[in-house]
């Protein structure tokens, strides 16, 4: 098992030593230092807070001897990168949960201040692109069709949380983050940017079906 890990986590791992430890630990942020640094800006506001979460996260995966990383499986699915993002993500969260934690009692015994934003942002970006769901009038004036529109997002996150996890970073990394299809591929590990694009192409034909599934009746493309 521990054959298959990145050589650079391999390193760090086994490393017995402050000296050994330091060096492994230079080593595998040569490496990673990047990507963390763009999931950790992917979760921010602005620059300072992303250069904050970066901190953070890196605070984080050393902590506890790096209990952290020590907890990750070798998956022939997936490759060490995408598992990195999502631990990156959370540790972003907790931060954020910690650092903002003075909002309304119902959010922070629910613990869904910044999960709830990205879905916010993920949807939004969604219903602008394939979906379409700004084909459903938006008017301040009519409480009617806010009503509706609030209707299709509510049933749009959903069908999102019935996706598989990977599926759904997948749709973050492109509607949230930005990312292009061959850095999806290089974060992921898919094949490479086509695949990338047509997994993208049918998990939109998918959440189209699950829009029409639940009532959902307005144009969509």
């Amino acid at each position: 098992m521990a054959a298959s890990l990145p050589p650079e986590l391999a390193r760090l791992l086994a490393s017995s030593d402050d000296i050994s430890r330091e060096k492994a630990w230079s080593a595998f942020l040569d490496t990673f230092s990047p990507l963390i640094l763009h999931a950790a800006r992917s979760a921010s506001a602005g620059y300072d807070e992303g250069m904050d979460l970066y901190a953070s996260a890196l605070d984080g995966l050393r902590a506890d001897d790096f209990r952290k990383l020590r907890g990750y499986a070798v998956d022939p699915a997936s490759k060490f990168s995408t598992w990195l993002v999502v631990v990156v993500r959370r540790l972003c969260i907790d931060h954020q949960r910690e650092k903002f934690g003075r909002t309304s009692r119902k959010e922070r015994e629910s613990g869904e201040i910044s999960d709830e934003r990205t879905a916010r942002r993920r949807r939004a970006r969604l219903a602008s692109a394939n979906l379409e769901l700004e084909t459903i009038p938006d008017s301040q004036g009519d409480p009617a069709e806010q009503a509706l529109r609030s209707e299709a997002m509510n049933i749009l996150d959903a069908a999102v949380g019935e996706l598989e996890e990977r599926d759904r970073l997948l749709l973050t990394l492109r509607f949230v983050d930005d990312l292009s299809a061959r850095q999806i591929a290089d974060v992921q590990g898919w094949p490479d940017q086509m695949v990338v694009y047509r997994r993208i192409n049918q998990l939109m034909a998918l959440l189209r079906q699950k829009l029409t599934a639940r009532g959902l009746d307005s144009p969509v493309s």
